[in-house]
């Protein structure tokens, strides 16, 4: 079974190549109905339907019924549509499907470069961790995006296959034929897992930098006065840590029973919640491996960043806490993990996505 990684563009949208219901669609333009757009793919050549499925269609032993396909795509509606179709598509074929959207990844300048691009790191890195036989497919979306998942192919051994709707040939992305020095990373291992723990103080930091120079190269100041790892940083230490085989692999837990609709137990919480609670928490429901998410009448309030501060390997219950400027919403999710290494790969899940709430 092989795992496939697949950024996702907009070619399912703009594509001329047939007489597809929405040809001529541009951007501005209301997206057209997913639904139709899956039905016609089913009957589509898939060597002409987009970049992706041309791509998917012409994989080395071909694309196989066991074979599953992450798409990733980008924050934004046309992504998401394209993404969403795709999944449909290939779920109908009988292939486990998952959706990521990358949080940043938008036409956004700012937010492509802090946020887009190491989130799109953080999702291939954790993908190519826990699964055994892993190709991606830089197929879609933005230049950068493409150019930094060849890298990561290149850097972590994993194929990178690109096949453009208008080629004929495949084209296999080599992984480089030696392994890269990886002892500036080993060397300053305890700096490089505390700054990515969370944002740091750019007085912190410096403090490190004055007794190692050579790692300002590995991080970048915001301009809310925070030193983080820069996207040479996060793309260098994604690669050390996939290569890094000093703790056993976790297997992802298996999913809740529990709908999204019912994993949400706020009745009764205060009604002073920071901004956007709503909308994150049913996010965390749709997570398969969360069970129940209650108000933590305990949990501590007095922390002004949100993020996961305490986990219980035994029951799989996480300590969250969402914050803004003014509130503090503290939960307690219960989650299907079991065992340290679970938690801590659920644990590491829904770090990512406070930090790009």
């Amino acid at each position: 079974m092989r795992t496939l990684i697949v950024t996702v563009g907009t070619s399912l949208l703009t594509n001329r190549t047939d007489e597809r219901p929405w040809h001529g669609w541009q951007h501005g333009q209301d997206l057209p109905d997913e639904n139709t757009a899956a039905q016609y793919a089913e009957s589509a050549d898939e060597q002409l339907l987009c970049a992706e499925t041309n791509t998917l269609q012409a994989l080395p032993n071909s694309l196989q019924p066991q074979d599953s396909i992450a798409f990733l795509h980008s924050a934004t509606p046309a992504g998401e549509w394209c993404a969403k179709v795709l999944l449909q598509h290939y779920q109908k074929q009988g292939h486990k499907c998952e959706l990521f959207e990358i949080g940043g990844l938008s036409y956004k300048e700012k937010s492509f470069t802090s946020r887009g691009l190491k989130s799109l790191m953080e999702h291939i890195f954790s993908i190519i961790k826990q699964a055994d036989n892993v190709a991606i497919c830089a197929t879609g979306g933005f230049k950068a995006e493409i150019a930094f998942a060849n890298m990561i192919g290149m850097l972590t051994h994993v194929p990178v296959y690109y096949l453009h709707e208008q080629f004929r040939e495949l084209v296999e992305l080599p992984s480089i034929p030696i392994d890269w020095d990886i002892s500036i990373v080993e060397d300053n291992r305890r700096f490089f897992e505390w700054i990515d723990e969370e944002p740091r103080s750019s007085l912190e930091v410096e403090n490190w930098l004055k007794a190692n120079p050579q790692l300002r190269t590995f991080t970048s100041v915001t301009l809310d006065g925070h030193t983080l790892l820069s996207t040479v940083g996060e793309l260098i230490y994604g690669a050390y840590k996939i290569q890094d085989n000093s703790k056993p692999k976790a297997v992802w837990p298996p999913p809740s029973e529990v709908s999204p609709q019912e994993k949400i137990k706020l009745e009764g919480t205060d009604h002073h919640r920071p901004k956007g609670w709503k909308d994150f928490t049913e996010r965390i429901a749709e997570i398969a491996q969360v069970g129940i998410i209650r108000y933590d009448g305990n949990g501590d309030k007095s922390k002004k960043r949100s993020g996961v501060y305490d986990s219980d390997s035994d029951t799989g219950t996480l300590k969250v806490l969402l914050a803004d400027e003014k509130y503090a919403l503290p939960l307690v999710v219960e989650t299907t993990a079991r065992g340290e290494e679970q938690v801590d790969l659920v644990k590491e899940y829904l770090q990512r996505q406070i930090r790009n709430w």
